[in-house]
């Protein structure tokens, strides 16, 4: 059977090898400076969840933000330092390493569903903060 190339030609432009942000996952919540890392206690839950990122360091601590970024985990050795018990010789570090971040006004809100200007970009607005 043969494929006619204009078929080929219209799927190669049509359908994307792997877009980069396939791979990205969003949270909302409250921001948190904790020394280091960055904390987000996320919407809905008594859950938090490490941040990583460039884009957070001029977010004031107790903002409500939107983030969007690579969710990453990995694998560390518990050392007597960092104040673990011996129960946890080896833990997962789960994080987010965060691309986008935005202000937001209530909980779960999307940038795309905000109709004023109540969302900033921080990556564009850095000067306002």
């Amino acid at each position: 059977m043969r494929i006619p190339a204009a078929l080929i030609l219209v799927a190669m432009f049509t359908v994307p090898a792997f877009a980069e942000d396939e791979c990205l996952q969003e949270l909302t919540g409250v921001f948190s400076v904790v020394k280091w890392p960055y904390r987000l206690k996320i919407d809905g839950t008594n859950e938090s969840i490490d941040l990583e990122g460039d884009v957070l360091k001029h977010i004031p601590s107790g903002t409500r933000v939107w983030v969007q970024g690579e969710i990453k985990t990995v694998l560390k050795e518990a050392t007597p330092d960092d104040g673990r018990q011996a129960s946890w010789p080896k833990h997962w570090r789960v994080f987010m390493q965060v691309k986008q971040v935005k202000i937001i006004t209530k909980a779960f809100e999307r940038p795309n569903e905000s109709q004023n200007n109540s969302v900033e970009d921080i990556g564009a607005n850095r000067a306002n903060i």
